[in-house]
């Protein structure tokens, strides 16, 4: 959100980038893996579609899991999708080095 900067604004985007490595290692505690249920829907009558949190991580990995766990986090307002873009998420174990502006 970029706090730390002297041009910071509550109601505009700084621009400060986060890179989460490692994704495949998340781990849960409880049965959330099995009973943790996500939906989409496309609008269309009878398109509600339900997946675990086990098949998420099979389909898309512990990045999309991670992503949707942070997009549950931020305030829901006209910023939200723009902080998102600025969410970098890695599935494998790789050396990465990020530089922020």
């Amino acid at each position: 959100m970029g706090k730390h900067k002297p041009i910071w604004d509550p109601s505009t985007d700084c621009g400060d980038y986060v890179v989460a490595v490692g994704c495949h290692d998340l781990h849960t505690t409880g049965k959330k893996r099995q009973q943790k249920k996500y939906y989409s829907h496309t609008t269309r009558p009878g398109s509600l579609k339900e997946m675990t949190m086990d098949k998420m991580f099979e389909k898309w990995g512990g990045a999309e899991v991670l992503r949707r766990a942070v997009r549950g986090m931020l305030p829901k307002n006209r910023l939200r999708d723009d902080r998102m873009a600025r969410l970098k998420s890695m599935w494998e174990s790789i050396m990465f080095v990020a530089v922020v502006c």
